[in-house]
């Protein structure tokens, strides 16, 4: 599975930022290229693991798809921005 297959899957990011995304964690090395695969880096396993301890509700991938639907409804002028900034 590529790594814009699992953004998709996980419901994390859109279309547009997907080559962003994977463009940033290669430049940062925090994985690297195996064939056509993607393994983590040693630094983006304490990077990643770092930010688990630290920032737990940040780094959840249903957090995320949750706060990407909830941004949505504000894109679609069903909700209000400040009520989900809040």
């Amino acid at each position: 599975m590529t790594g814009n297959e699992t953004l998709e899957e996980l419901e994390v990011g859109r279309p547009s930022t997907y080559v962003p995304i994977m463009t940033t964690i290669l430049g940062r090395e925090y994985i690297e290229r195996e064939g056509k695969n993607l393994k983590p880096t040693a630094l983006g396993e304490i990077t990643t693991g770092l930010m688990k301890e630290n920032f737990p509700n940040i780094v959840d991938c249903d957090f995320t798809a949750k706060i990407e639907k909830k941004l949505d409804t504000i894109e679609e002028g069903k909700t209000e921005w400040q009520k989900i900034i809040a």
